[in-house]
Formats: C-alpha cells, sequence, structure tokens
C-alpha cells in the first residue's frame, strides 16, 4: 500500500498547523506530527477507521480516522492505494464536509 494525499488534505494539514502555531508552535508541531503518525498507521490496517456517515452514497466508500478528538483524516481506499483526501476539523460544519467532498 502507498499513501497518496490530495492538494486539499495538504492545504487543510498546513491550515490547522498554521492556525495552532498562532497559539502555540510547540502544541501545533505536536498535533501535527499526531496527525500524520496516525496517518501511517493506515499502510498496516488500511480498514481501520469506520465508513464516514457524512459521505455514504458517493462514488467512493470514504472513510474518518478521529485523530487527537477534532480532526478527521478523511480517505479512500483504490486497490493497492491509500488516498487522504481531507483533514477535516470536526468543529466545522458537516455539511461543508459534503460539499467538499465529491
Amino acid at each position: 500500500m502507498k499513501l497518496y494525499y490530495s492538494q486539499r488534505a495538504a492545504r487543510s494539514l498546513n491550515k490547522i498547523y498554521e492556525f495552532l502555531c498562532e497559539k502555540s508552535s510547540r502544541a501545533a508541531a505536536i498535533i501535527h506530527n499526531e496527525i500524520l503518525d496516525e496517518v501511517d498507521k493506515l499502510l498496516l490496517f488500511p480498514l481501520m477507521a469506520p465508513l464516514e456517515e457524512e459521505l455514504q452514497g458517493r462514488k467512493f466508500e470514504y472513510r474518518s480516522l478521529v485523530v487527537h478528538y477534532t480532526y478527521k483524516v478523511i480517505y479512500r481506499i483504490d486497490e493497492q492505494k491509500i488516498y487522504i483526501v481531507d483533514v477535516w476539523d470536526c468543529r466545522r460544519d458537516p455539511e461543508k464536509l459534503q460539499m467538499n467532498i465529491l
């Protein structure tokens, strides 16, 4: 299996880091690294996260891995590839998640 990050996921991860840096660069680095470490676990256990309820009935089957109680890593699996589609702040409106992910 290989991991691939979409541009949206990379931007979201960057925005999360920048937002947290305004309060504490140390905390930002810890959470950023925690997200990356959890994503790496998908290489060994790609089905470890449940299906994302907000994205049911789409062209692809999406899963969401909750990290640090606040963030969801939205991903899909295609053959031997894991596509990280977005890193979602769970405090945001879930309807926007539905609009962002096709």
